[in-house]
């Protein structure tokens, strides 16, 4: 990404960037760039069933799926299997995750956090459903 500013051209990472022009610009100073979007080869499953794990990497997108499956009305099961370190600090989209399985867009979701008291792993819960 490449920002303009008085003939002189700044280089970063999309986030990163934005927050040091962010420091460095007067208020109401604009911002130009580029935006590039890459068409993808993947596509998301039609019919399921959809397992999903997230063993502390992520699961943004897994929620990604879920919002384009509701609006598509998706009806095949779905499974998430999620993992991170500690509910109360880093379990950040647990009111969205216990939403859609709410909604019925989720048929299972299974959590594990591995720095509680009862320490568990994504691992040790694909173990107990592996039936």
């Amino acid at each position: 990404m490449i920002v303009h500013k008085e003939s002189q051209n700044w280089y970063g990472a999309a986030s990163g960037y934005l927050k040091l022009a962010k420091d460095k610009l007067n208020k109401g100073e604009k911002v130009f760039t580029n935006i590039f979007v890459k068409d993808s080869m993947f596509d998301q499953p039609k019919k399921g069933p959809v397992i999903m794990v997230g063993p502390g990497t992520g699961v943004v997108p897994f929620i990604g799926f879920l919002e384009s499956w509701e609006l598509k009305s998706h009806i095949a099961p779905t499974h998430l299997y999620f993992g991170c370190r500690k509910e109360g600090s880093d379990y950040i989209f647990k009111e969205f995750l216990t939403s859609a399985k709410e909604k019925g867009l989720l048929t299972q979701l299974r959590t594990a956090f591995s720095r509680e008291e009862k320490s568990q792993y994504v691992q040790d819960l694909l173990t107990e459903d592996k039936e």
